[in-house]
């Protein structure tokens, strides 16, 4: 009886499999329990998928945005029959280009689209499942490539998942959602360019294409080194008759191809390269080390198999069977050299890995990066589908030779210092197992009696030892940091609250009552990006691509950047320049913070719960304000970074000079003032240089402030380099005192400081702390440029506005190391003369205002000839009109809009155009076209061919 249902499951099984259906079944049933396992941490500890760092400050924020973007244009066509399409936004930091800074996030994803059905209480939910959807796509498109290259079931089966679950997606899936995009489109981006090179129809290289750069300029470039790359690694390894021809014609239909998916894409890819261009880290002049840290290459043969390290972007973590599979890419004999191009790109690929200049090439020859590596991940995931029948039909060669290869690959996770995580091993055990199941054979599982089903438990047990070994990734990874990485996830339904309860919600409520346009600012910012939503106008901004006028300005201004110069927060609560950006609130949550200067009549607010204490100032500037004369941009930039401060209340920084206007007179008001220095016990002087033996080392600055003043501290020249203990033992003036003296250590003791000086790298950035009686200000030093990074020496920090004057300063030194700055200044700002400088600019304002959809109307009466400055970030997409005829705006203060006006009543018309739509919507009309002019041409040859 048991044999005769066996019998009947075993041939119920051949028929199942004989069908194509089979495999999406089998797939999305395991990708079905895998996800479930990946994302259980989460599950039950009632967390969502919303990342708190980025995925709810920016992913999950720009997808509520989006749905509720285009709902309003859905029901502006529906409702008043016209397309008004919003390009412009006062609620993403000062104010910015929707497409260009979202389209990084969420615009172009065609999976976005459906936020727009989706209401925002809901959301939360749709972001979460697309996250699992994107996943669950990257494995049926690397199938489908598969299956187009003729393999097996069984092999696409394994691979799918491997690729689907492989370190890349476990790691970053949930944090960076866009990141799974790329996944999904490479395989399909090299399946249309192999149909291409096979002389096969163009279409799905163009609409794959065409998609790719739609969805996210950052990957599509990536995306487009490795087609080339594949492209020409397969032509190498492939013969031809005509060389010479036909690499001009494979290289000209693949190129033809790609070229016309890029044009169809213009009208979102053209604008986002004009403002990326302008991004305020384009132009960073980054260095790299021609070789990474020691540790990084001691981890990759344990990243391989775990993600227990990482670092630069590199996440591997593969299914243990993929490493077996790679081994025997170069063990098996290869007489016809159907594994050349598997071996070349094997090699070239790993040699990127461990390059930086390879990281930072596919970065865009900006930071080394490896975010490519989803690329990486494919090949691996495709030698171990290629590579899957020879697998189980091994040669006593072969097997002897997996064998040696995996003791050898246990040895140097055993003697390697910076690898042998646990994961590692366990992984190494799994792939010894599948060894030993797939060189066993049908021999192993001779107690089944059946023939069929014999010969398929083999492979069987490998995908349970894959499946395992994905397991073991997906659980490892999120308990190695245990509460850390869970508590770093939004709460189970409360994604939309989050967005909500947040200082900008609170500040939402001013708005319905105010007929004027105006900013706020705040001492602390626990949630970036939160106007986004409430709609409210603030200074914070947090997205990848940036204006590039604004970090000019903070560079001119000295002003302290926290972490990066795309996350800014405030302007360093600098009276002057809240003044000049419209700023009338400043918002706290702690009663006793200390107020910038000119804000009262604090109130206290409760919102959802929470305090706010909300204070105004009088001492504010409208959207528009004018100047009587104009600072040319070569007496600006010799000024110092206080003096141009006050230059920017007196006169309009141009940097052509409008015609007929006349010079401001400038007056400057600060004083430097004599300090005292001390340090800490475990610092030393010497030469102008400062040593810290410890982190968290201080240098104390005692001073005499004046009353009702801004004080500022100048650091200027900065320079600093972190010592590991090591270096601490024999870096003079260290070495000379007895707690670092060399030789009364133990043995052991010298051995165990060399060991971790291996370990220990330089450090990139440097964040300092500088405090004061009345502010607590953290700012950052880059000694080398990173990710995140910007070339910057000098700091001019404010201490704070105090009616009584101040008498101290700390600053608080990260690192052991050593320290020197090529000057140190103490300045004061008097106060009394701004406000007669803000009042002297608020006398003829842009007044009757009234915004529209990407347009914004006033009028405005004046005396004299005057300059007028809008608080609006320079964009070339602005125009303006004045009394219906078109008039020049220009760049003015480095980040704001000017014009030159008449001494008579104007009415003033603004409009906004993303730069570069325009052109960009003819280009991918006219390639549309042509697209389908050659669909149609195809078609009819097919008709004519057949008939």
């Amino acid at each position: 009886m048991s044999h005769t249902r066996l019998d009947k499951f075993s041939d119920f099984s051949a028929r199942f499999l004989q069908k194509r259906r089979a495999y999406f079944l089998c797939y999305t049933g395991a990708f079905c329990l895998l996800s479930f396992i990946a994302f259980f941490p989460l599950l039950y500890n009632g967390k969502s998928l919303i990342w708190k760092p980025d995925g709810l400050t920016q992913h999950y924020n720009a997808l509520v945005y989006i749905g509720n973007w285009g709902r309003t244009i859905l029901r502006t066509l529906i409702t008043e029959h016209r397309l008004s399409v919003p390009l412009w936004d006062f609620s993403i930091g000062y104010g910015s280009d929707v497409l260009t800074t979202l389209h990084y996030y969420v615009i172009g994803d065609p999976l976005n689209l459906l936020s727009i059905l989706t209401p925002v209480r809901f959301t939360e939910y749709l972001y979460s499942g697309l996250v699992v959807l994107r996943m669950y796509l990257a494995g049926l498109s690397f199938a489908c490539f598969c299956f187009q290259m003729k393999q097996r079931r069984t092999a696409v089966l394994a691979g799918s998942l491997a690729y689907a679950f492989c370190g890349y997606s476990l790691s970053l899936a949930a944090m960076h959602p866009y990141f799974i995009n790329p996944m999904i489109y490479l395989p399909l981006l090299l399946l249309g360019a192999e149909r291409v090179m096979q002389k096969k129809s163009p279409h799905l290289l163009i609409g794959m294409t065409a998609l790719s750069a739609v969805s996210n300029f950052y990957f599509f470039y990536m995306l487009a080194v490795l087609v080339i790359l594949y492209c020409v690694i397969r032509f190498l390894t492939t013969r031809h008759d005509k060389w010479g021809k036909e690499l001009l014609c494979s290289a000209g239909r693949v190129l033809a191809a790609a070229l016309l998916g890029t044009a169809i894409a213009a009208f979102i890819l053209l604008p986002v390269i004009l403002q990326f261009l302008s991004d305020s880290r384009s132009g960073s002049e980054l260095t790299y080390s021609m070789l990474y840290d020691l540790d990084y290459y001691e981890q990759f043969f344990d990243e391989f198999l775990s993600l227990r390290y990482s670092s630069n972007w590199t996440y591997l973590g593969y299914a243990p069977p993929a490493l077996l599979c790679v081994f025997l890419l170069f063990l098996k004999k290869d007489t016809q050299k159907r594994l050349a191009g598997l071996r070349a790109a094997f090699v070239l690929l790993t040699l990127m890995l461990l390059l930086p200049a390879a990281g930072s090439a596919m970065n865009g020859f900006s930071y080394t990066a490896n975010r490519w590596g989803f690329g990486y991940s494919f090949l691996v995931c495709l030698i171990l589908v290629l590579l899957w029948p020879e697998l189980f039909r091994l040669s006593h060669r072969e097997k002897a030779g997996l064998l040696g290869l995996s003791f050898l690959y246990l040895a140097l996770l055993i003697f390697l210092g910076g690898a042998g995580s646990p994961e590692a091993f366990a992984g190494l055990a799994l792939l010894l197992l599948s060894l030993a199941a797939a060189s066993s054979g049908p021999g192993l599982f001779c107690f089944v009696r059946q023939k069929q089903l014999q010969q398929k438990l083999p492979q069987t047990a490998v995908i349970f030892f894959l499946v395992f070994g994905i397991c073991t990734n997906a659980v490892s990874y999120s308990q190695i940091y245990a509460d850390s990485y869970t508590s770093r996830f939004v709460d189970l339904g409360q994604g939309s609250e989050e967005l909500e309860h947040t200082a900008s919600g609170m500040m939402s409520l001013f708005y319905p009552n105010q007929g004027t346009f105006f900013r706020f600012a705040q001492d602390l910012v626990p949630t970036r990006n939160d106007s986004l939503n409430t709609r409210t106008n603030t200074i914070h901004y947090y997205w990848s691509l940036s204006n590039g006028s604004i970090t000019r300005f903070f560079d001119e201004l000295a002003i302290p950047f926290e972490e990066r110069a795309f996350k800014y927060d405030d302007v360093d609560n600098r009276a002057s320049l809240h003044a000049l950006a419209s700023v009338r609130y400043y918002l706290s949550e702690d009663p006793n913070s200390r107020l910038p200067w000119s804000f009262t009549n604090t109130q206290v607010y409760e919102y959802l719960g929470d305090q706010y204490y909300v204070s105004e100032t009088a001492e504010t500037l409208p959207l528009g304000y004018t100047y009587d004369g104009y600072i040319s941009r070569e007496q600006y930039d010799s000024l110092t970074y206080i003096q141009r401060q006050q230059a920017l209340t007196q006169g309009l920084l141009c940097d052509a000079i409008p015609a007929g206007s006349e010079a401001a007179e400038l007056h400057f008001q600060d004083s430097s003032l004599p300090y005292e220095i001390s340090c800490s016990e475990d610092v030393l002087e010497m030469n102008g240089s400062f040593y810290a033996a410890a982190p968290g080392a201080q240098l104390t600055l005692t001073f005499s402030s004046p009353a009702d003043c801004e004080t500022y501290l100048l650091i200027q020249g900065m320079q600093a380099e972190s010592l590991n203990e090591l270096e601490l033992y024999t870096t003079e003036p260290f070495s000379l005192l007895p707690d670092f003296s060399w030789s009364p250590l133990s043995r052991y003791e010298q051995n165990r400081i060399r060991r971790d000086a291996r370990h220990s790298p330089d450090a990139a950035r440097f964040t300092l702390n500088c405090r004061s009686e009345y502010v607590d200000t953290d700012f950052s030093y880059y000694a080398s440029l990173t990710e995140s990074s910007f070339d910057r020496t000098d700091f001019l920090i404010n201490l704070g506005y105090s009616e009584e004057g101040q008498t101290q300063a700390v600053l608080t030194l990260p690192y052991a190391g050593i320290y020197s700055f090529s000057s140190l200044e103490v300045l004061s700002l008097p106060m009394s003369p701004l406000a007669g400088q803000i009042d002297a600019l608020s006398q003829e304002t842009l007044e009757n205002i009234t915004f529209g959809t990407n347009q914004i109307t006033g009028t405005i009466n004046l005396s004299r000839d005057k300059l007028l400055c809008l608080s609006i970030p320079w964009s070339s997409g602005w125009k303006l009109l004045v009394d219906g005829q078109e008039a020049e705006l220009f760049p003015a203060n480095t980040m704001y809009m000017g014009a030159a006006l008449t001494a008579v009543s104007h009415t003033i018309e603004l409009s906004y155009r993303t730069p570069g739509l325009k052109a960009g919507m003819i280009i991918s009309a006219g390639a549309s076209a042509l697209w389908l002019a050659l669909y149609l041409y195809r078609r009819r040859n097919r008709r004519n061919r057949s008939a």
